[in-house]
């Protein structure tokens, strides 16, 4: 499900032919509206802007580096932006669309889809583009593990739960971001 530049899925996890393999379950009318429960509050959470925002401010706070960071559909560094370097910004930093997936175990799904305890996962990707020499460095894919509930849990109260997570998984990501950006900063500084 798709919503608002991320994306939810549900996996297996098991052994690692398992872990590789979609679960599908029917999506029935009741199914699909507590999905769009999760979608909608994945969109309302506004991840990529609000990480790009407090990730910029740590940015400079911390390093004093003139950087712009953006929230970006794709990882696609070029020519928009060639004008960051006449504005005296040596970098710019891309987040890629958040992606959530809620995992369970596979014989626990096919017992009861509703019950089956789910580990919320976020996956997001971050690129270094150096706007003076057009290099990019791709920085790798953040993936952290968060709380685990069951379905029914997730969406109930209009999806309170997963609205608390999101919450409490935006909150450290910036300095992890950070730190991720170190070896790329220092490539950077070298190149400069």
């Amino acid at each position: 499900v798709l919503g608002a530049g991320a994306a939810i899925g549900a996996v297996s996890k098991g052994t690692k032919a398992e872990q590789e393999q979609w679960h599908y379950i029917t999506v029935d009318k009741n199914l699909r509206a507590r999905l769009t429960v999760l979608a909608n509050a994945l969109g309302e959470a506004a991840i990529g802007p609000r990480l790009a925002k407090k990730t910029e401010l740590q940015l400079h706070t911390q390093s004093g580096r003139q950087a712009e960071v953006a929230a970006v559909d794709a990882l696609n560094c070029g020519e928009r932006y060639r004008d960051c370097a006449l504005r005296g910004i040596a970098a710019v930093v891309e987040i890629g669309p958040p992606f959530i997936r809620l995992q369970a175990d596979k014989a626990e799904l096919e017992r009861d889809a509703e019950q089956a305890q789910q580990v919320m996962r976020l996956y997001l990707s971050v690129r270094l583009y150096d706007t003076l020499s057009g290099e990019s460095f791709l920085v790798g894919t953040i993936s952290e593990r968060y709380e685990q509930h069951t379905f029914a849990e997730w969406v109930a109260d209009n999806g309170a739960r997963f609205r608390a997570a999101l919450e409490r998984a935006i909150e450290p990501l910036p300095k992890t971001i950070l730190a991720e950006l170190q070896s790329a900063l220092t490539r950077l500084d070298s190149i400069e």
